[in-house]
């Protein structure tokens, strides 16, 4: 009986065996491919691998394919063997720097309030949408007793009363700014909160602030948030 050690393609350690003898010669034994004549590799650890270099054996330590983080923030897996894990490796992505959570929180403060507001325009085109200002001027005026073509060209086609449309216009017209003075207010508090905050806990609360805020204006106005605002 004689113990073999088989080798992988790259001549790391696979397993041992038993070798057959010979038929044909008594006491010479075959050797399969990768197959050695030498001792069994020492004990090893998790994440090593031992490899014979003709002589004895090399242990060489196997992470391929360990993550890991460095205090930058930046993520790498180990590819090669014998690779180690840097002096300053994290097991878990570090907490992101300070003023990259308020950068992200202006961001996104930004775009839910835009998207809040998104709401009372939806469907209507930009160009409409800008000419609600003269247009509450006109409804203005034609009130005041004043012509107002722009009115009554418009309820000419839609069959309006012109004027109950100027009544419907002007009240619009105040609701809609009434939002945008409240929400310009809003985005302003919200970013003094943002970059007076000292931790990213801080900078959240302040968000969340922001929305219960935004929930209340929109409930004192009488309307309510749409789900995905």
């Amino acid at each position: 009986m004689k113990t073999l050690i088989q080798l992988d393609g790259d001549g790391y350690y696979s397993g041992a065996f038993e070798a057959d003898e010979s038929p044909m010669e008594p006491g010479v034994y075959l050797f399969p491919a990768g197959a050695v004549d030498a001792p069994l590799p020492p004990a090893l650890n998790a994440g090593h691998l031992a490899r014979w270099d003709g002589g004895a054996w090399v242990v060489v330590t196997d992470l391929r394919g360990t993550e890991y983080w460095l205090p930058d923030g930046s993520k790498h897996t180990i590819e090669a063997l014998g690779d180690a894990l840097p002096d300053d490796a994290l097991d878990v992505a570090p907490p992101p720097a300070l003023s990259d959570v308020k950068r992200e929180a202006h961001a996104a403060m930004l775009g839910w309030i835009e998207n809040l507001l998104s709401q009372f325009t939806a469907g209507v085109p930009a160009v409409e949408v800008a000419s609600w200002s003269q247009k509450a001027d006109a409804a203005r005026s034609f009130l005041a007793g004043a012509a107002a073509p722009q009115v009554t060209d418009e309820a000419a086609i839609t069959g309006e009363d012109p004027q109950d449309l100027s009544l419907a216009i002007v009240a619009k017209a105040d609701l809609y700014t009434a939002i945008i003075a409240r929400a310009t207010g809003l985005r302003r508090a919200t970013v003094l909160a943002i970059d007076a905050a000292e931790t990213p806990e801080a900078v959240a609360a302040a968000i969340t602030s922001a929305k219960a805020s935004a929930e209340a204006m929109l409930a004192d106005l009488g309307l309510t948030k749409r789900e995905d605002a």
